[in-house]
């Protein structure tokens, strides 16, 4: 995605549903900006506490972040990769709910606006998919391999014309 501009990121909220703090500084965005790095795409912010610490929630498409901004001691993160996780659940209250993300080491829990939990689910195993590749491929027979094994069975006498006729238009898409 590459860095983002302080508009681009309000835009980005608002058209992610994101209810953005009251009192929003520049230094809440330009914090956020900050994390991200040029490799990864962000999926999604928002404000929550883990445990009692108030900070941001940040997932991108290769991480999930939980940003601390101190008035005094500036900004600290704390980050897990996606391909790390091995599993999120999720408890939904009225207005708050939690997300809970397990990976090796542990749980974290995240709690946040309950409105934002099944799309953060999403994005998050989304990602995971993403982060764990391409399918491995198959070794697939060409079509001129196949024609040729056709071509064989009539030299042969298996099949007559009229079957390897009808393969070879098959195998060649006619």
């Amino acid at each position: 995605m590459g860095f983002m501009t302080v508009d681009e990121l309000k835009s980005f909220a608002k058209s992610k549903g994101i209810i953005l703090p009251p009192l929003q500084s520049k230094k809440y965005f330009t914090s956020i900006i900050s994390e991200l790095k040029e490799d990864e795409e962000l999926l999604f912010f928002c404000q929550a506490k883990e445990g009692k610490t108030d900070g941001t929630f940040l997932l991108t498409s290769k991480r999930v972040s939980f940003l601390k901004i101190a008035f005094l001691s500036g900004v600290s993160s704390v980050s897990m990769s996606i391909d790390k996780i091995n599993s999120i659940s999720k408890k939904k209250g009225m207005l708050t709910g939690e997300l809970e993300i397990w990976d090796n080491s542990g749980k974290v829990i995240y709690s946040m606006p309950s409105g934002y939990l099944d799309e953060i689910e999403r994005y998050i195993n989304q990602a995971k998919n993403n982060a764990s590749g391409p399918a491995p491929t198959i070794n697939q027979i060409s079509a001129a391999d196949e024609i040729l094994k056709f071509k064989n069975l009539l030299d042969q006498g298996i099949i007559n014309q009229e079957e390897f006729d009808k393969k070879k238009k098959e195998l060649l898409g006619v």
